[in-house]
């Protein structure tokens, strides 16, 4: 019982030595994922999720398949309008630009 209980505990300290090693790699880590409030309107949100490989955008017209321009980018087809969404890292700002408008949000999530 005694040698079962050692190999139990040196096998959870495995376990989180590796789960720390990943997370301090970035591992799964997407900067764009997530619920975004818009700057001076808190209660207009975006949300970013990732499902598999694809990306979606969901705001006030539903959620939307998006393609990964760049890291910090993507690019929402609309029927015939075209949404840019854009990270900028040094600030944490989300810029939802389309139609010649730009509107900034916050990551809450």
């Amino acid at each position: 019982m005694r040698k079962f209980l050692g190999l139990a505990i040196s096998l959870m300290f495995v376990v989180s030595l590796l789960s720390v090693v990943a997370c301090a790699k970035g591992g799964g880590k997407e900067p764009l994922v997530g619920t975004w409030a818009m700057d001076g309107n808190p209660g207009k949100t975006v949300k970013i999720s990732k499902e598999g490989q694809q990306y979606f955008y969901e705001g006030s017209q539903g959620k939307t398949p998006a393609t990964k321009v760049d890291e910090n980018t993507l690019q929402v087809s609309m029927g015939p309008i075209q949404v840019t969404v854009k990270l900028d890292p040094a600030s944490n700002v989300l810029a939802v630009s389309f139609m010649g408008e730009s509107y900034k949000y916050k990551k809450v999530q």
